[in-house]
């Protein structure tokens, strides 16, 4: 008061003053009257954007989610009580710790975060979300309320995840591709540097294939390199890779197995194919082999050059064999 008084308003700033003043009244007025029909469009405004929002109150660990959230994690509202604890129990188990650490350390840093993470559904299901946080601290710097929102990107997941398969895939024999090759042994050998974790390299290449294409055509040769995949990978783990790198050779890769064990892989890959890879009448398909147990030296060009001169090794002894 004492400072409008001691000031001379313009006729033309008393003007704007009595229309500024006036406007926010009515609005304030507004909002006071129209709070139910303001949130029935909130709501509604929720779902058109498929964006649920939420907070966290930090000094009781209340939660409210609104609709939407309880819609994208298809759960009864009316059977489940938000909380951080319950929210947690909601995602995936194996990314529980991650979605954990990053709130925990956005509140550490005072920095808002944004994460991409699966919920495990009751029907054992995955869906993906994006969760955006944004905490909100008292003077003395300690949190008060988080608030975010959490979008379903489960579609936006499969089909990044469908564009990147294809990009690492074979597209004739749906095996792994070069490209994928050289991403799986960067990481192997990281690891194997790291935690001597054991592994070790397979790598064949189909005797004659040029006769075979030569004489039969591509179509036989096509066939040879298709049915050959399969047969080859009936005899591997789930944790094993197997990769085409060119046009008939091939790398396998063999996680926690050691130079002994990769032998008897290889040896009864080769015996398969000669016995069971029947694709032309009277014709016995061959593959030759080289196989090598990574040490903790290796670099990826080291492993793969050890293991492809013990490939041309069987080759240049009567083909059909494994050398190590």
């Amino acid at each position: 008061a004492v400072l409008l008084t001691e000031y001379s308003f313009s006729n033309f700033e008393k003007i704007i003053f009595i229309i500024s003043f006036s406007i926010a009244t009515a609005y304030l007025f507004h909002l006071k009257t129209n709070t139910e029909t303001m949130m029935k469009r909130i709501i509604k405004a929720e779902k058109l954007s498929k964006v649920g929002f939420w907070y966290l109150e930090l000094n009781n660990n209340k939660l409210y989610w609104s609709p939407k959230i309880f819609e994208i994690f298809d759960i009864d509202s009316k059977k489940f009580t938000p909380s951080y604890e319950s929210f947690l129990n909601t995602i995936h188990p194996d990314d529980r710790e991650l979605v954990n650490n990053a709130y925990t350390k956005s509140l550490e840093d005072k920095e808002n975060y944004e994460i991409k993470h699966r919920l495990l559904m009751s029907d054992e299901s995955i869906k993906w979300v994006k969760e955006e946080c944004e905490t909100e601290f008292d003077k003395n710097g300690n949190p008060l309320v988080s608030i975010g929102i959490v979008t379903d990107i489960t579609n936006e997941m499969y089909y990044i995840h469908k564009i990147e398969t294809q990009s690492n895939t074979d597209y004739l024999t749906k095996l792994n591709n070069r490209k994928s090759y050289h991403e799986k042994i960067k990481e192997l050998v990281s690891l194997k540097q790291r935690y001597q974790t054991p592994f070790s390299m397979i790598m064949y290449d189909i005797d004659d294939f040029k006769y075979i294409n030569d004489t039969y055509g591509h179509a036989v040769g096509d066939s040879v390199l298709i049915k050959m995949s399969k047969l080859v990978k009936s005899h591997l783990r789930e944790t094993d890779y197997i990769f085409r790198i060119g046009g008939e050779e091939f790398v396998i890769l063999l996680t926690e197995t050691d130079l002994e064990n990769s032998k008897k892989v290889a040896s009864k890959i080769c015996k398969s194919v000669e016995e069971n890879l029947k694709n032309i009448t009277d014709t016995v398909i061959t593959i030759s082999l080289g196989v090598s147990e990574v040490n903790e030296s290796d670099t990826e060009d080291t492993i793969f050059k050890r293991v492809d001169d013990l490939l041309y090794k069987s080759k240049h002894s009567g083909k059909n064999k494994v050398s190590y």
